[in-house]
C-alpha cells in the first residue's frame, strides 16, 4: 500500500541530513507509521543457515574482522552485525548487556532491517544510499528504535558489487563519533582480504601516492592478468584520483604467494 510522501516540517527537517530525510519520505511511502510495531519477524534456522551459506565467503573473511573491532569498542554498550545486500542480519556479537536489550527489537541474526521493514536505520539506509550512514537517536524512523546509534558502511565484492553491511550500533547516549571511522576502516579491511582471496592467481600491484602508505590499508591494489590486462581494482584505487599507476617510484609489485601471506 502506498501513500503520499508528508513534507518533514521545518522545525522537525533541521537536524536531518538530506539522505536521512530521504529516507524518511520513503519510509512513507512503504506505507509504514512512526508508531508502528517493527517487524520483529526473524527466519527459521534452516533458511538462515542456507542463507549465511550463500554468503560464506563474506562471512569467512567478515567474522574475523568484527572479532577484532568488538576488541576495540568492548564495553561501550554496543553490538557489531554483519548483513548480506538484502538487510538480513547474518552474524552480530557485541556486549551481552546491549545484545539482550537489542533482541527486544530483533536486531539479532535473522531479522531484516531494510527500510521497506524497518524504516529509517542505518543498515537500510546505508543500502538504499549505497554510502556509509550514522543514524543517531530521533533520526530513526520508528519511534521503537529511536534509543539506538548505528553507524553501517556498505561493503563491495571486488567487482564494486554491492554484498553486504558492517554496523555498529549501541544506545544513543553513549555515541562516540570516532566509531564510523572504525566501521569504515574495517570495512578496508574486509574488501582487501576479499580482493586479495579473488584474485590470489593474479599478477597483484600495490600503490599509493606517498611511498610510506604502501602495505597500509590506504594503498590502493590493482589486479591484472598475467598478459597485462586489468581485471579489476579495490575500493581505494576506485575513490582515488590522486594515484596513477604510471607513478612506478610508488609502486610495488607482488604476487598471490605475497598477498596471502599478508592478508
Amino acid at each position: 500500500m502506498y501513500h503520499a510522501v508528508t513534507p518533514l516540517a521545518p522545525r522537525d527537517a533541521c537536524w536531518l541530513m538530506p539522505s536521512i530525510q530521504k529516507s524518511h519520505e520513503r519510509s512513507e511511502i512503504f506505507g509504514l507509521s512512526e508508531s508502528m510495531r517493527p517487524d520483529y519477524d526473524v527466519l527459521p534456522a534452516g533458511e538462515l543457515a542456507l542463507k549465511r551459506e550463500q554468503n560464506r565467503i563474506l562471512c569467512a573473511h567478515a567474522t574475523p574482522v568484527m572479532e577484532t573491532l568488538h576488541d576495540q569498542i568492548v564495553n561501550t554498550q554496543s553490538m557489531i552485525v554483519l548483513t548480506d545486500a538484502e538487510g538480513l542480519i547474518l552474524h552480530s556479537i557485541g556486549d551481552d548487556d546491549f545484545l539482550r536489550r537489542a533482541e527486544k527489537v530483533a536486531l539479532r541474526p535473522g531479522a531484516n532491517w531494510a527500510e521497506n521493514r524497518q524504516g529509517t536505520n542505518a543498515i537500510g539506509t546505508a543500502l538504499a544510499e549505497r554510502s556509509a550512514t550514522v543514524v543517531h537517536g530521533e533520526q530513526h524512523y520508528l519511534a521503537a528504535n529511536r534509543f539506538l546509534t548505528c553507524s553501517s558502511v556498505p561493503i563491495l565484492d571486488p567487482y564494486g558489487d554491492l554484498i553486504g553491511v558492517l554496523d555498529v550500533t549501541g544506545d544513543h547516549r553513549s555515541y562516540h563519533q570516532h566509531t564510523m571511522a572504525l566501521a569504515k576502516m574495517s570495512v578496508q579491511m574486509i574488501e582487501n582480504h576479499l580482493f586479495a582471496n579473488t584474485f590470489r592467481e593474479t599478477l597483484q600491484i600495490a600503490f599509493h601516492g606517498r611511498a610510506e602508505f604502501l602495505g597500509t590499508l590506504m594503498e590502493g591494489i590493482a589486479a591484472f592478468t598475467c598478459d597485462g590486462r586489468f581485471l579489476s581494482a579495490n575500493r581505494t584505487r576506485s575513490s582515488s584520483s590522486a594515484c596513477r599507476l604510471r607513478d612506478c617510484g610508488r609502486i610495488r609489485c607482488r604476487r598471490c604467494s605475497d598477498s596471502r601471506a599478508r592478508s
